[in-house]
């Protein structure tokens, strides 16, 4: 016992410490994917801005003009720089609109708008999107007219981008150092104002990026959203539901030194990153700690999974190891028992074929008596010997049953009449047609009847036939009954096992190789129909057999 023990606790032991090998590992891995998601998510995000951003930057290069475009009204220079825009730049509509703000030389300021049709620039009004830009640069010029000439500024809307419609782009001329611009004459003041096409931009543009640096072969597998910085209620992209906390955040909109070659600052003056817009990137589990949560839940499943799959295997293999060693225990009590079986047989009939051969017998009541005797010992080794060539039989799938419609009360009278007359039966009228095999159902119930006589002598056997509904529609019902002593309740689970035999057949040495009930489960099994056996100590025993009625 404790040998089978140790045989059955080692192995599981091993599984369950090699399990734990592996949650341990996998925890380790799942650590360091949260925090490459990140990196990976932080770099998406950034790529977003950057490329955005770029854009932006190409655009301020690409539209800057000097004075002499102020000063003298000659559109040619901005006329090629609109014309190469839209021809060769990689994102030609990310403006709708461009205008020119300059000093009128009345100490008030002009609003141009550039007409593509004409090449030039027209007087405009003030549109709704540029109502902060126009309060913000008519605050700038009331400074500058107060300042002594000449006058040095700085482009505060510039790199700044305060207005997230549009870009401003001051109009450079003179001496340049340190990213300031020295005008020598009024009209000193200027800027080209590029109204974006936030249509564009936020259905076209801004998705194709967000997709190009956070997407996957799989997909998307972020929600994303850009706001204005510190407006955030205020979406410019929604990708996705909105979360409360995201996993990595980035500003853009922003013109930086990356882009200009140092021309500006990279830093607001307290040293942080500036933009107008704002991203927030967050994993669809709900953030990548509740994605790498989620995995790590399926690999533990996954490993629970595996680990109790290899205990059941064990378990199987144990088992059927047990069912083997039974069977093969089985089979030698099989051999022993058909040999004894066969001895007695084969004694008597050499024994009386001896006498008879040697002349000792010569009366011809006792010679009709020994052929009585050679003919009942004949029939019993050729059941032995039919009982195991079906068995293989039906073993090996070598049986094939016909098909045919036959009358099962006539089969069971004619079975009664030629073999069983001390049966009695008591059989319904109007009974379905079966179809299935009559000689198989013949074997069946010579068996049922020969099994009660061997192991309940001298009880009354009964046959009692009737049709029942039953699973697939009519039915016939057969049951083979006696009443003697019973069946142990612990040999009932086991009657239809090949080579089993009951506890009181092997103490009382009843005759049997233990196939009988095997074959006949298997012949009605063959024919699509079930076998069950009740039994109560001391009060006999039933075999019900359902057979399908034939269509």
């Amino acid at each position: 016992m404790r040998a089978r023990l140790w045989i059955i606790g080692l192995p599981i032991a091993v599984v369950l410490a090699l399990a734990g090998l592996q949650l341990r590992s996998v925890s380790k891995l799942r650590d360091a994917d949260q925090q490459q998601l990140y990196k990976v998510a932080q770099d998406g995000a950034d790529g977003v801005a950057w490329d955005f951003n770029h854009e932006l930057a190409r655009a301020y290069d690409w539209f800057t003009t000097d004075t002499a475009t102020l000063n003298g009204d000659v559109w040619d220079q901005f006329t090629c720089e609109y014309d190469g825009w839209k021809n060769k730049a990689p994102q030609p509509r990310l403006f709708r609109a461009w205008y020119l703000l300059t000093d009128d030389g009345a100490d008030g300021l002009l609003l141009r708008r550039y007409d593509p049709a004409t090449s030039r620039f027209a007087s405009a009004e003030w549109p709704a999107e540029l109502a902060q830009v126009r309060t913000k640069v008519e605050v700038e010029n009331r400074r500058r007219l107060a300042s002594v000439a000449p006058h040095s500024f700085e482009a505060p809307l510039g790199p700044g981008l305060a207005e997230p419609a549009a870009m401003l782009v001051p109009v450079s001329g003179g001496d340049t150092a340190a990213g300031w611009t020295t005008l020598p004459a009024r009209p000193s003041y200027g800027y080209e104002i590029g109204l974006l096409d936030m249509d564009f931009v936020q259905h076209t543009f801004l998705p194709a990026l967000v997709l190009d640096n956070l997407g996957g072969a799989g997909g998307m597998h972020y929600d994303v959203e850009i706001t204005r910085k510190h407006e955030p209620d205020k979406v410019v992209l929604a990708m996705g539901p909105r979360h409360a906390h995201a996993d990595v955040e980035t500003p853009l909109y922003r013109v930086g030194f990356a882009h200009l070659a140092d021309l500006f600052d990279d830093a607001d003056e307290d040293g942080t990153d500036h933009g107008v817009w704002w991203l927030r990137a967050t994993h669809r589990d709900g953030g990548i700690p509740a994605h790498v949560a989620r995995l790590r839940r399926e690999d533990y499943l996954l490993t629970v999974a595996v680990v109790v799959m290899l205990i059941a295997s064990l378990a199987l293999l144990l088992a059927s190891a047990r069912r083997a060693r039974r069977l093969a225990s089985q089979q030698l009590t099989f051999v022993a028992g058909i040999t004894h079986e066969l001895r007695t047989p084969l004694a008597v009939i050499r024994s009386a074929a001896e006498n008879l051969a040697d002349g000792l017998v010569v009366d011809q009541a006792r010679v009709q008596k020994y052929g009585e005797l050679l003919l009942g010992e004949g029939r019993r080794l050729s059941h032995m010997v039919e009982q195991a060539i079906d068995f293989a039989a039906l073993e090996a799938g070598a049986r094939q049953a016909p098909r045919e419609v036959y009358d099962v009360a006539a089969l069971v009278e004619e079975l009664v009449h030629a073999r069983h007359a001390d049966v009695s039966t008591r059989i319904a009228a109007a009974l379905p047609a079966l179809r299935g095999d009559p000689a198989a159902t013949r074997l069946v119930l010579g068996n049922l009847v020969e099994n009660a006589r061997k192991h309940a002598p001298g009880s009354p056997i009964a046959i009692h036939v009737d049709a029942v509904d039953w699973l697939t529609g009519q039915a016939v019902r057969i049951e083979v009954s006696d009443r003697g002593n019973g069946i142990d309740p612990g040999d009932v689970p086991h009657l239809f096992e090949p080579f089993y035999r009951g506890r009181r057949a092997r103490e009382r040495h009843t005759p049997g190789s233990g196939l009988g009930l095997s074959v006949v489960k298997r012949l009605i099994e063959q024919q699509h129909g079930t076998i069950d056996v009740r039994s109560q100590p001391g009060q006999g025993s039933s075999f019900i057999v359902h057979l399908p009625g034939g269509q």
